[in-house]
Parts: structure tokens; C-alpha cells; sequence
């Protein structure tokens, strides 16, 4: 925001200058924050386009998928823990990687870890890409419902039995 602030600044004092008060500043020093507006602007359409690029999987997205198909191939051979650390891998170095967050909540799943895997399928929810993966996501979260609800009942006593020190 300050570097927002920053270049209205700078451009309303070129503009100013330029157009309003044109003995507001000498022809050389008009110039200068000119140019140094022109370097301002260029240096923020630099940053944008890095971070949009780092953001949107422009760095290493070959190794990104290299490390989604073998998380993958880990998680149909059930090992868990391996496909898990590679998800996680992935997750750091591409945290808006809808797939594979779609699958470590998948994984989580299967290991019973339902608070986990609930947290997964929420941070999908506030990614715009998910939109096409909706079917999925509501799936899983209908499994994990089920399996909370399973735990439920089997942690339940039931209410015909009676105390073993009762029954005799």
C-alpha cells in the first residue's frame, strides 16, 4: 500500500509539474522524476509478473509434477507416509496446487486423520481453481462425514447391554 502511495505521489507531482505548473520545476529536474517515475513503474511491473509467476506455478513446474505422479504412484502402492512427504514437498513449493492438496486430503483420509483432512478440503475451498474439482471435494467431505459418524457409533455403548458386574 505505501508503495501505492509512493507512486500517486511521484505521478501527481509529474503531472504537476508537467501540465498545471510548468515553472514548478526546472526542465532537468521535470526530467529526472520523469524518469524516475518510468524506473518505478517498470520495477513494480517486474515484481508483479515474479510473484505472479512463482504464485501461478511458473517456477519449477516440471519438477512440481514430477513430484505430484510420485506421490501419486506412493499412494496407490499404500505407502502413506512416503506420498505424504512428497504431497507435503509439493504443498511448500506450490501451496495453490489443487491436485495435490485434493490428494494429501484423500491420504489423510484413509490414515483416519479426519481434523486434517477436513482442513485440507477447506483450504481447497478458497482456491478460485477448485471450482472444477467440486464434485470431488464434496465426495471426500461426505467420506469423512461417514467415517466421524462410524467413529461415533462405535464409541457408543450400547444401551441393552448391562454391566458385567450387574448380569450375575
Amino acid at each position: 500500500m505505501a508503495v501505492a502511495v509512493a507512486f500517486s505521489a511521484w505521478l501527481n507531482l509529474a503531472l504537476a509539474a508537467k501540465f498545471v505548473w510548468p515553472e514548478l520545476l526546472s526542465p532537468l529536474f521535470a526530467s529526472l522524476v520523469w524518469g524516475l517515475l518510468l524506473l518505478f513503474w517498470v520495477a513494480g511491473i517486474c515484481h508483479s509478473a515474479s510473484r505472479l509467476s512463482k504464485m501461478f506455478g511458473g517456477d519449477g513446474s516440471v519438477e512440481n509434477d514430477r513430484l505430484f505422479l510420485r506421490a501419486q504412484a506412493e499412494y496407490l502402492q499404500g505407502n502413506w507416509y512416503e506420498a505424504e512427504t512428497l504431497l507435503n514437498n509439493l504443498l511448500d513449493r506450490q501451496p495453490r496446487d489443487i491436485e495435490g492438496r485434493l490428494l494429501l486430503a484423500t491420504l489423510l483420509r484413509h490414515t483416519r486423520r479426519i481434523p486434517e483432512a477436513r482442513e485440507q478440503l477447506k483450504a481447497l475451498g478458497r482456491y478460485d481453481g477448485a471450482a472444477r474439482w467440486m464434485v470431488e471435494i464434496h465426495r471426500e467431505a461426505r467420506l469423512l462425514s461417514r467415517i466421524a459418524e462410524e467413529s461415533l457409533r462405535s464409541d457408543e455403548p450400547a444401551s441393552d447391554t448391562q454391566p458385567a458386574s450387574q448380569a450375575a
